[in-house]
């Protein structure tokens, strides 16, 4: 008889200590879940910018630390309903099981949010973590705004968005094929370039003197409107 009392103990306790584990693991995984973390996460966001480097404790401090609180507990309590579990008897199960793995790993989470200044730490990093991030946006923007300002510069004066270095650069690499294409080199263009404005002025010299003449031999003719007349030729 006291042999079956002792098995019957031996069983209940290790049924006890199946649902027991059951429950941390189910709570462990709800602390790893989207369900906690999202809005644990988003409390921390929206409220972090009130809290700055200094040892100072301020009211809001304490006031924002309660509704952090009163939040993660709300969650959890809600998970634990769901299970059929009250808060009483999770923490009961942990009393039951100190020493247990998961009993630790979850003692960890939980004393982290009865602890003030862990929290405060907590709320000091990330609000320096979102500065930083601003910032970087700020100067990601700043680039982009620079670099667009160029493309625009670049753009002005091509269809295709080519800048003036690229088309002249084409322009002149195009200028240099065809030339070679008829066999001149740049020397020779110059210097065809020098026989036209030499022609040209030897030419308006020799108009200027045969006007010169038909104003002596006749005063009364405009030359000066003949030489423009014939420059405009």
């Amino acid at each position: 008889r006291l042999h079956r009392v002792k098995s019957y103990g031996d069983d209940r306790r290790a049924a006890m200590s199946s649902d027991a584990d059951w429950l941390f693991e189910s709570v462990q995984q709800f602390l790893a879940s989207p369900s906690w973390a999202l809005p644990v996460m988003s409390f921390i966001d929206e409220n972090c910018i009130v809290f700055d480097s200094d040892d100072e404790n301020k009211f809001a401090y304490m006031e924002i630390y309660q509704a952090f609180k009163d939040m993660v507990e709300s969650l959890l309590e809600f998970h634990l309903s769901e299970m059929g579990v009250t808060m009483e008897a999770f923490y009961a199960a942990l009393a039951s099981n100190p020493h247990a793995h998961l009993v630790k790993t979850l003692l960890e989470q939980l004393l982290v949010i009865d602890d003030f200044l862990s929290f405060k730490k907590m709320m000091v990093k990330r609000n320096a973590e979102l500065e930083a991030e601003a910032l970087g946006m700020i100067a990601r923007y700043q680039e982009r705004a620079a670099l667009g300002d160029e493309a625009d510069d670049a753009a002005v004066g091509g269809e295709d968005g080519e800048n003036y270095e690229l088309q002249l650069e084409r322009a002149m690499k195009l200028s240099m094929e065809e030339a070679r294409e008829f066999k001149v080199e740049s020397s020779d263009l110059d210097a065809l370039r020098r026989q036209q404005e030499q022609a040209e002025l030897e030419m308006v010299l020799a108009m200027s003197m045969q006007l010169e003449a038909a104003r002596a031999a006749n005063p009364t003719v405009d030359v000066d409107a003949q030489l423009e007349r014939a420059l405009a030729a």
